[in-house]
């Protein structure tokens, strides 16, 4: 390494004992980023709680509940609480639980609330239960809803099964199918045009469902390129066809009638 002349170093030194007692510090100088730095004496700001939210296992809850302060003095992984994918203890008087659904977590708490405990205390979270006396305690640090024995069940509407979805097992033979001529226009040995529309009628024994849709697929025989196809459909037990049908028939004579062929529901 070369180091340099011993004028040179001199004039280096000179140079740094002027830079310290100048008054001004020049705008291009380095030191005025590093004098914005604050102190290592500055408060450090307190972190804002946040919720635990969602959880993905047992274990998370537990480590999240034992960071607020919750004593924890004998884990042990049970899984023995009915609708609950998980669950577990640190000590004879408490339940650590949770849950794939809200529905299962809701018919967990309004079973305790049923009870008729005299003493409950539970802290309630997106997908998870802790239940026992400290567990109100948490909530600050961990979120969720504090219910207890004077809480209303807020939970019980999980009680309520959802009404059955509507059915529908119609056959062919549950529909007739009217025909009704609304003009005709005949041509000699040509045949006759003809307009008409159908009038369908339901007697079948099931009951017609308020909901949903039934499709009615039906043949109108007696024109003479054969049977014409269609479909009506009953929608919210309102029955919707065209107002309107047209077709050739062989002679004034002849006489159009139709059947149904085919049914199908959708819920």
């Amino acid at each position: 390494m070369r180091f340099p002349p011993a004028h040179a170093a001199a004039t280096i030194v000179a140079i740094l004992a002027l830079t310290a007692c100048s008054s001004a510090t020049p705008t291009s100088a380095p030191v005025a980023a590093t004098a914005a730095l604050p102190s290592s004496s500055s408060p450090t700001p307190t972190p804002t709680p946040t919720e635990l939210g969602e959880v993905q296992s047992l274990d998370q809850l537990r480590d999240a509940a034992v960071a607020a302060g919750y004593p924890c003095p004998s884990w042990g992984e049970t899984n023995s609480i009915n609708k609950a994918s998980e669950s577990g203890i640190c000590s004879d008087s408490d339940v650590f639980s949770t849950y794939t659904s809200e529905a299962n977590r809701d018919e967990v708490v309004d079973t305790l609330q049923s009870g008729g405990l005299s003493e409950l205390s539970l802290l309630v979270g997106p997908n998870w239960i802790i239940n026992g006396k400290g567990a109100p305690a948490l909530q600050p640090r961990l979120g969720g809803t504090v219910v207890n024995s004077d809480t209303p069940r807020v939970y019980a509407s999980s009680d309520t099964p959802a009404p059955p979805a509507a059915t529908f097992e119609g056959k062919a033979a549950d529909f007739q199918i009217g025909i009704k001529i609304l003009r005709k226009k005949c041509f000699g040995s040509a045949g006759c045009n003809v307009t008409y529309r159908i009038d369908p009628k339901y007697v079948g024994l099931a009951d017609i469902p308020d909901t949903g849709t039934i499709e009615v697929t039906y043949a109108v025989k007696g024109f003479e390129d054969g049977e014409a196809v269609n479909t009506f459909t009953i929608e919210d037990g309102q029955a919707s066809f065209d107002s309107e049908e047209r077709g050739t028939v062989p002679s004034s004579g002849t006489k159009l009638s139709a059947r149904a062929t085919d049914v199908s529901y959708t819920p």
